[in-house]
This record gives structure tokens, sequence and C-alpha cells, in this order.
């Protein structure tokens, strides 16, 4: 009987004597937790980037990679520059042709106005990024208009430019189209001379001195994009588009994309700051996907698109190796906290969000912070359903699936190189090298038990893998129940005083 180890160029008619040896490099089992996973972000770019829309996924190394590629203060330069700040996220960008029918640009129109004889200071935000407008005991309203311009255009990256008009400042969304509409503008005149006012035409008023931008058209499809993330596994996709299209758009996509034939098992973030019944309506109706999350901070300066990106960053740096992460208070760098207290919500208002499949913002300590991280799913027809909730009950399984397909291919195949059924009866059982059932089950309950440890699982031994012996497709079939280990976020207690 020939032996099933195989040592390539040494035949079994090759009678001379000696040492016949080989060497194999990269054998055994694959870890997955060292795969380098990806996000890449769907914001457009400008002209003066180097990539070409609707054709290129780039990588992005630096903020200077990401200007060169995509284009000074453009969406996609902002979602990247936000993503950058994670220390080890491997980024990559996929901008789209910006709209083809009539797009147009948000604008908003500040006008100074007033007289004044002392020194000051006009404070800007534009998009969350401070601009400090000096202003002299003689100037006029056409200097301030003059300065603020020059200040605006001044920032680094800016999301917006500035074009002045007598005396008023017009301030510009860099890129077209609909995007533009959730860029914020607040000022402040505390610090500015007596005399001097500040009227805003056009833009949306969310409160007294805190605007949106107004009269952005356009929307660009990410349907181009999509065809080309079929290429490769893009873990995360921060999505800079929030409409219902584009959404269903990207959804569709990774849902196709994990079937069985292909498994690129992705997971998408998106982000609003309008209010809670236009994220409930993108969590609930525009996607109920176990895939995807959508990210609530009301009224948020910091643009959504940045939002998306920096939180698919973490994501991305965090569950290779966690994968059953709990996030709540898990604060976001570069985030902006909210300036109106109508704008926090209470509780009332994050258990509302929470049941819509909403993951809510809040400002903890200063910084912005994820409540708790969950999955837009929330809906079985018109049920409330929250079997799986937290962002861990979408990635262990996947995590579990990407394991269990290393262990096939880099450990059970190759010590059984061939299939069948188990013993049955007072059959013997199949020789050595032979997969059965029985052995592969044994080795997805080892495994199974390992995640256990892990605290990525529970209750493994009442939930077995079951395996059987497809002889039509001459393959091992497998069924695998999961429950994650469930999270710790709340706690009751009841404290009760006693009469002596």
């Amino acid at each position: 009987m020939s032996s099933s180890i195989m040592i390539l160029g040494w035949t079994s008619d090759d009678k001379v004597p000696g040492v016949y040896a080989e060497t194999k490099f990269g054998q055994g089992r694959l870890s997955v937790g060292s795969f380098p996973v990806k996000v890449v972000v769907t914001g457009t770019k400008l002209a003066d980037g180097s990539a070409t829309p609707d054709q290129d996924i780039v990588p992005i190394y630096s903020s200077d990679d990401a200007i060169a590629k995509l284009g000074v203060g453009s969406t996609a330069t902002r979602q990247c520059l936000a993503a950058l700040q994670i220390p080890g996220v491997n980024l990559y960008a996929a901008p789209p042709v910006v709209a083809a029918s009539t797009p147009a640009y948000a604008t908003i129109t500040l006008a100074f106005g007033g007289t004044w004889t002392t020194a000051g200071t006009v404070k800007l935000w534009i998009g969350g990024e401070y601009v400090e407008v000096n202003i002299g005991s003689t100037q006029v309203t056409t200097d301030v208009a003059t300065s603020a311009t020059l200040q605006v255009n001044a920032l680094p990256n800016g999301i917006a430019d500035a074009t002045t008009s007598t005396s008023s400042t017009i301030i510009t969304a860099n890129n077209i189209g609909t995007q533009g509409n959730a860029v914020t503008v607040y000022w402040d005149l505390s610090a500015a001379p007596t005399g001097l006012t500040v009227t805003p035409t056009g833009g949306t008023m969310l409160h007294s001195r805190l605007y949106r931008l107004l009269g952005g058209t356009g929307t660009e499809s990410l349907a181009n994009v999509v065809a080309l993330l079929k290429t490769d596994t893009f873990d995360y996709i921060a999505a800079a588009q929030v409409d219902a299209t584009n959404l269903g758009l990207l959804n569709t996509h990774m849902s196709s994309e994990a079937g069985p034939t292909i498994s690129h098992l992705e997971h998408m973030v998106c982000a609003t700051n309008g209010n809670l019944a236009a994220a409930t309506a993108l969590a609930g109706t525009s996607l109920n996907s176990y895939r995807a999350c959508v990210l609530w901070y009301e009224n948020s300066e910091t643009h959504p698109s940045e939002l998306a990106a920096t939180v698919g960053a973490i994501r991305n740096v965090v569950e290779p190796t966690s994968p059953n992460y709990n996030y709540d208070d898990f604060p976001i760098p570069g985030a902006v906290p909210q300036r109106y207290p109508a704008d926090k919500p209470l509780h009332a208002t994050l258990k509302a969000a929470l049941n819509n499949g909403v993951t809510p913002l809040v400002e903890k300590n200063g910084a912005v912070c994820i409540v708790r991280g969950i999955v837009s799913h929330c809906l079985n027809g018109s049920s409330p359903d929250y079997r799986c909730l937290d962002w861990g009950d979408a990635i262990v399984p996947d995590r579990v699936s990407k394991e269990l397909s290393a262990e096939w291919i880099g450990v059970f195949k190759a010590a059984n190189p061939w299939v069948g059924a188990d013993a049955v009866g007072s059959e013997k059982d199949p020789v050595e090298g032979v997969g059965t059932p029985n052995k592969w089950n044994s080795s997805v309950y080892g495994q199974l038990k390992g995640f256990e440890k892990n605290l990525w699982l529970q209750d493994v031994d009442a939930n077995m893998p079951t395996t059987q012996y497809d002889s039509d497709r001459a393959a091992l079939v497998c069924a695998v129940p999961l429950i994650v280990r469930k999270q710790q976020h709340a706690i009751g207690i009841s404290v009760r005083q006693q009469a002596a």
C-alpha cells in the first residue's frame, strides 16, 4: 500500500539509496486575525485630484496622498483625513462621478452690517473648524467681509470656499451636490465690536447662529463604484451618500457579495446629522440591514461622511483582533460636540433610537462617543426584531466563517485529501486520510470551544455543529449554530432603605 504523503520527484520506482527531502513553505493554518482588512470611503473628489471617478479604487497612505489623489478639501479627502486619525487603518477611496443632472452647490451668505468704534473678533466655525476674523476699530463692513473670506479660504483642506460680495461673505461647499447641504456654519459675536451684526441669507436655520448650507442639488450614483467594489473584499464601507437609492445599492451589494460562492463579507457605516425621524427612516426603511449601521448626531458640525469614515476606521482596526468588542462610550476622534442643549438626546430619545436601528452619538467629558454600536436591522416585516443587535452579533459569525474556512483549507483538507461518509453499524471506519462528518464535526467543535474561551461565543455545548456527507456533491455539508457572547451594557440596582 502506497503512502498518502507525496514527495514530488521521488517516484515509487526509484531504487537509488539516499535521503529524499523537500521543504514546503507556508504550510499549516493561516491566521485569519492577521489578514489585512480594508475600509473604503465613497466621497466625491475634486478636479485637482489624480484619481479617476467611477474607475479607480486608490489606496490612501497619508494626508498628502489623499490630497494628491482626491483634491484639496473634497468630501473624499476629508473622509480620508478623518479615517487617518486612527493609527493602523488600511484605507482606500472609491470616488464616484458627480451628479450629471443639473447639479448645484450648497451655499449660505453672511451679510455683515452696522457700525462700531472699537476693535474685536468675529468667531466662525465652518464644518466645525474655527476661523477667527479680527476687526479693527476703523474698519467697515466691506473690510469684515473681505477678511472673513480670506480666513475661510485659509483653512487647510476646508470643507467650503468663500467669496466676497460687497459687505457679504458667500460660503460655498467644495463639492457640488447634496452632500454640501450637511455642511454647517456657526458664528459667535461675543468678542465682536459692539454694533456689528451678521445676517444670514439662504441656508437652513438649525438654531440661532447655527445654519446648514442650502441649495445643493444632484446626488451622485454609486452604481459604478459598487461594480468596482466587487473585485475585492472591502470589509468596511464608509458611505458619504445617505439617500435611499445609494444605500439600497450598497445594501444589495453587501448581501450578494456575502453569498457562499463569493464570500466577500462586508459591512457599511453611514451617518446623518438630521433629526431622529430622518435617522430612523435610513435605518429601518432604506436599510434594515444586518451589515449596515446608521450613526446619528443631530445637527453635528462634523460632516456626517467624516463621522462614518472615522467609525469605519475604528472598526477596521479593532475588530480583526476583537470581533465582539463592546463600543459603549467609545470616543470618536475629531468629532465636534453639539453646541445646543436642545440637540443633546435624553434617555427616552436614546431608547427610541436604539429600538429603531440607529446608533446614537452623545457627548461625554468633552468627547463625542458612541452610545452603543448596533446594526440597522430592527424589523422583521413590521415587527421589531433584535435577534442580531450589537455590531459583534454581526461580526462574530463572519469571523467564525472565515476561521472555519481557514481550518478546512490549511489543516483538515491537507490531512484528509479524500472524503466519505462515517462508518455505519459494524462497518470499519474509513482509512486514514478520508475526511468524514465526524472528523470535521470534531474539528469544528474544537474551534468553537476556542472561540468560546475568547468570549466570542457562549453555550457551544448546547448548540453543536452538524455535518453530513452529501454523496451528490461528494462533499461535507456543515451547519454551525452560534450564540454570540452577550455584551454587558446595563445593570439594574434597587437600593431599598429599611426601617430599623
